[in-house]
């Protein structure tokens, strides 16, 4: 805006240094106030560009070029009659600086069109051939013809109405066409009418020999120069070359008049030509052809009038079918805001009858969103004809329901044919239906239809907020996760598995006070919000009532299941946030999970550290099965009669480069939460294969390798193809491979599971039960399928070494697993009492740190060789 006013400012000062040029009669004067308003034209040209920065710059920097050449040819020329020197050859620069502002005028016209405009190219040629037979009659070719001139003169003096052409040429060009029309188009155009008209009169008062300084040209060129200077400097000059639409009827009743009056100059030359004269018979034909344009132009004139009424009409017509089949209503109301007029889609939308407008008035508002309405029509009433206001609210349907509306509001009361304000009604009740339910499913569960995640941090963060505020009491976030919820999806299908999520969140919904929120977090974890507590004491009463809840036996698909839930809470402290808060409650659930499942744990400060290690150590695991950080180690396996090692357990082994070794029980269960533990047994697979066929080439013994395989890892549909990969790479027998599984995968009989294995005994693999003893191995799952192996879980031989021990159940797990008729292996095996005992009780197989830990291939090579007398550790 101030810029605005800086131009405006100028043009203004240019006009009052023009009426002291004037006024004044010095030359001395005149050659002063010319430079100052030139100069002061250039600089602000130069500033308008630099502050501005139009997207089309060039056609600007042109403009400023033809100032400066003005400027200078005007110092040069003081100059040289200071010098007693001809400044006729300054001419040259005059005449460049016009070509610098007709290029500057056909840059910009060619930025504003679109395209070829052939109609507003053909208008102008035929306004500047008009004027050019006039200019050429009665001005140039008087210079052309004028033998008092030397050849360079008469160059000149015919040059300068030539330009005069070329400007008018190009100002009516960029009249005609197409483009945004600011203030500062406005400028440029009238500068650039400003020298046209300068420099034609220039030329006859050179004829005439009346040129000299402070005449009628040079005035006029001030008037040019001031008016470019406000034109570059106003902000409106970043729109002028901005591409514009083609017009959709280029041939107005101004342009034909133009170009009836251009049409019109060349037989109006020759009557005057002839005045006086004795041809008769030239001026009837020239009166002739005036007559004839002017006929031509008013049968044109009544052509666009037929045409513009024609026009008229057809968007009338197709104003009336929009208004009348459009889904819009369109309702003019008065200043109390009742309807004078209805459009006849009121019946279809709304129900109402469009002859009875009035039932439409205020009262048709519901009255929650009657004094809305009211403030929008007093509001539109004070502004601007062009300003809109929208509103939203419930109008009474005919039918008696309330509807959602969205209207427009547009003030017309000034317009002829409306007298009114204008309302645009739109039935908004299917997109308000459509933006709440997308809301509700932004922020809840499917499955569920509890809050999500989002939905839980933001009832969160009020809560914390409140308490911030000075509230008394507590807030808590309670994470539960429900444990082996994945063995009952691959058991039951994930069918069953969503009902049993349903299930949980029925009864979280039930537990939990007015004002507690209950949300899923996805997969099978939940969590609860507690916003308000007198104590932790309330708090745990609450979490040991949901946890109890949720722990209920529950019957889905006849079958009966009673799920543990693994629950971490975190109470909140003056630094939490809502995510700090959440994720301290995950530290706790996951310790709860690690602590025996089916439990509660609250958070503390040392479980933060345990799960950043745990993110850590997740992100590392994937690098460091690219680097080879992770390694195959091998037990041996041996005969507990004789001690001849029989072959040896392969078990993954991982050197951090910064945290040191990290052992199998952290960094297993990462790899089965990562979806690692596939790539690492496969890999913990091959290696194994490798290396006791390696070591079956090297010490001609026949060992077999023990292979762990978790229950992710049975589950995954190419674990028999990569089994039959290591052996064929390898050259290991299938008969020398062991897999072992852990008893969890028996928990019930899943015949996926049992076709798995039973593909595995295809290709000739033997199979074997690790840890037994300690899980949920079902005897009649024993019974169903047969094993290889037995591994004796290192707790019961743990047993064996306490002196008040009672044996009688390691001893009775022996005698069960001997009744299958299935070799027997004691795992953990550390003294030579433990060794001695299991002997006795007839126990076949034996590993532990009595012969070796795990060690290197090349340990094993040694050992092997020398287990027939080996050294036994006291």
């Amino acid at each position: 805006m101030r810029t605005a006013r800086w131009a405006h400012g100028h043009a203004l000062a240019a006009g009052l240094v023009v009426g002291a040029f004037v006024a004044a009669s010095e030359p001395a004067v005149h050659s002063a106030l010319y430079n100052v308003v030139a100069l002061s034209a250039l600089g602000a040209a130069v500033l308008g560009v630099r502050r501005h920065r139009p997207a089309h710059a060039g056609p600007w920097w042109l403009l400023c070029a033809a100032l400066g050449l003005v400027v200078a040819a005007n110092l040069l020329w003081l100059a040289f009659e200071h010098a007693s020197l001809d400044p006729a050859p300054l001419n040259a620069v005059y005449l460049a600086s016009y070509g610098a502002a007709v290029a500057a005028t056909v840059s910009l016209i060619r930025h504003r069109s679109p395209a070829v405009d052939r109609g507003s190219l053909l208008d102008a040629a035929i306004v500047t051939t008009g004027v050019a037979i006039i200019v050429w009659v009665f001005v140039a070719q008087h210079a052309w013809a004028d033998t008092t001139l030397g050849p360079v003169e008469r160059v000149v003096a015919t040059s300068y109405p030539l330009l005069a052409l070329a400007l008018l040429a190009v100002v009516v060009r960029l009249m005609f066409g197409v483009g945004t029309r600011g203030p500062s188009y406005w400028y440029l155009t009238a500068g650039l009418g400003a020298l046209f008209i300068a420099e034609l009169s220039n030329a006859v008062l050179l004829l005439e020999g009346t040129a000299g300084a402070g005449s009628f040209p040079e005035a006029v060129r001030l008037v040019a120069f001031g008016l470019f200077g406000a034109a570059v400097l106003h902000p409106s000059v970043r729109r002028v070359a901005e591409r514009g639409q083609p017009a959709r009827m280029q041939l107005t009743r101004p342009r034909l008049v133009a170009l009836w009056v251009a049409s019109s100059a060349a037989p109006a030359t020759l009557v005057v030509r002839l005045e006086g004269g004795v041809s008769t018979e030239l001026l009837v034909i020239a009166f002739g052809a005036i007559a004839l344009f002017t006929l031509v132009v008013l049968r044109m004139w009544g052509l666009l009038t037929t045409l513009a009424t024609y026009l008229r009409r057809e968007n009338e017509d197709r104003f009336r079918a929009l208004v009348e089949n459009a889904d819009d209503t369109i309702m003019v109301v008065d200043e109390s805001f009742r309807p004078t007029y209805v459009s006849p889609s009121v019946q279809r939308v709304w129900g109402y009858d469009p002859d009875e407008p009035e039932a439409l008035g205020i009262q048709a508002i519901h009255p929650d969103d009657r004094t809305h309405a009211k403030h929008a029509l007093d509001r539109v009433r004070s502004a601007s004809p062009e300003t809109s206001v929208t509103i939203e609210g419930r109008m009474r349907h005919a039918d008696g329901r309330w509807r959602y509306f969205e209207a427009d509001l547009s003030d017309q009361r000034d317009h002829p044919a409306i007298g009114g304000v204008v309302v645009t009604i739109r039935d908004a009740t299917q997109r308000r239906d459509l933006e709440e339910q997308l809301t509700h499913q932004a922020f809840h569960d499917e499955l569920t239809g509890l809050p999500n995640r989002s939905l839980l941090l933001e009832r969160t963060t009020t809560a914390l907020n409140r308490l911030r505020s000075g509230d008394d009491g507590f807030v808590a976030v309670l994470l539960c996760d429900l444990d082996d919820f994945k063995t009952v999806n691959d058991s039951l299908g994930h069918t069953r598995g969503d009902e049993l999520l349903q299930t949980l969140a029925r009864r979280l919904r039930e537990e939990i006070r007015v004002g507690d929120t209950a949300a899923r977090l996805g997969g099978d974890e939940f969590a609860l919000l507690i916003p308000h507590a007198e104590s932790v004491e309330e708090l745990l009463q609450a979490a040991t009532r949901i946890l109890d809840s949720v722990s209920r036996p529950v019957t889905i698909a006849t079958q009966r299941l009673e799920p543990k839930v693994s629950m971490g809470m975190a109470v909140s402290s003056p630094r939490h946030s809502a995510v700090e808060l959440l994720r301290d409650a995950d530290a706790a659930m996951y310790q709860a999970k690690h602590s025996g499942k089916g439990g509660l744990q609250i958070f503390e400060p040392a479980m933060h550290a345990q799960a950043l290690r745990r993110l850590q150590l997740k992100a590392d695991l994937r690098t460091s099965l690219d680097l080879g950080e992770v390694t195959v180690a091998l037990q041996p396996l041996h005969a507990i009669d004789t001690n001849a090692v029989w072959g040896v357990e392969a078990l993954a082994r991982w050197s951090h480069p910064r945290l040191g070794t990290i052992p199998p029980s952290e960094f297993i269960p990462l790899a089965e939460e990562s979806g690692l533990i596939t790539e690492l047994g496969n890999f913990v697979l091959a290696r194994a294969c490798r290396d006791v066929a390696g070591l079956r080439a090297e010490t001609e013994a026949d060992l077999f390798a023990t292979v762990n395989v978790s229950a992710v890892q049975l589950a995954d549909p190419t674990l028999i193809s990569a089994v039959t990969a290591a052996l064929e790479h390898s050259g290991l027998p299938a008969a020398r491979l062991t897999l072992e599984l852990t008893e969890s995968v028996f928990l019930d009989y899943d015949p996926a599971v049992h076709e798995t294995l039973e593909g595995l005994r295809r290709v000739g693999v033997k199979l074997a039960i690790d840890d037994f003893g300690t899980g949920y191995c079902s005897l009649a799952y024993l019974g169903r399928f047969r094993f290889d192996l037995v591994k004796i879980d290192k707790h019961f031989i743990d047993e064996l070494a306490r002196p008040d021990a009672d044996a009688r159940l390691t001893f009775g797990i022996l005698e069960l697993i001997e009744s299958l008729e299935v070799p027997a292996v004691a795992e953990g095996i550390e003294t030579v009492g433990q060794l001695e005992q299991l002997e006795r009780a007839g126990c076949q197989l034996g590993q532990g740190f009595l012969w070796s830990a795990p060690c290197s291939r090349q340990e094993i090579r040694q050992l092997v060789r020398h287990c027939s007398t080996p050294a036994l550790k006291a």
